[in-house]
């Protein structure tokens, strides 16, 4: 009887008293993977498609320090190419604080938060809420 008491306790601890490590697989360093340049590929505005111009690809590109730089383009007769300087982000989770500037003062810029829906080695999706609108703004990531 002892013998199979010993033998239940043993095979007890091997089918319940091993733990798996797959339950940390899915964890995202969302602040690890946000590094890097990033084009946008969709906007969406209220589930609404926002025409592309021929002048993007407009870039947003995150860096380890908590900058943020974006190219933008402008709609005038020769596509101008605009790029911010010294904005700032933080990230907590899956939310992105980015702090935009007034020329080096941030007291005058403003701040917009946005969530990451979806981000992986090549793509990243954020949506924010600014006035009432939904914004979906969809990226590839580009180096």
């Amino acid at each position: 009887m002892k013998l199979f008491t010993l033998f239940g306790f043993i095979l007890s601890i091997i089918l319940f008293g091993c733990s798996s490590d797959d339950d940390n697989e899915d964890i995202i360093d969302y602040s690890t993977a946000l590094i890097g340049r990033w084009e946008i590929v969709q906007i969406l505005e209220n589930d609404q498609p926002i025409t592309i111009t021929s002048c993007q690809p407009n870039t947003i590109e995150f860096q380890a320090d908590g900058t943020v730089t974006f190219v933008e383009y402008t709609a005038s007769p020769n596509c101008v190419a605009m790029s911010s300087g010294s904005d700032t982000y933080t990230i907590e989770a899956n939310v992105i604080e980015i702090f935009y500037s007034d020329n080096g003062n941030t007291p005058n810029g403003f701040t917009e938060v946005f969530t990451i829906l979806e981000i992986d080695e090549e793509a990243l999706s954020l949506v924010g809420n600014e006035n009432g609108t939904t914004l979906r703004i969809d990226y590839r990531k580009i180096n």
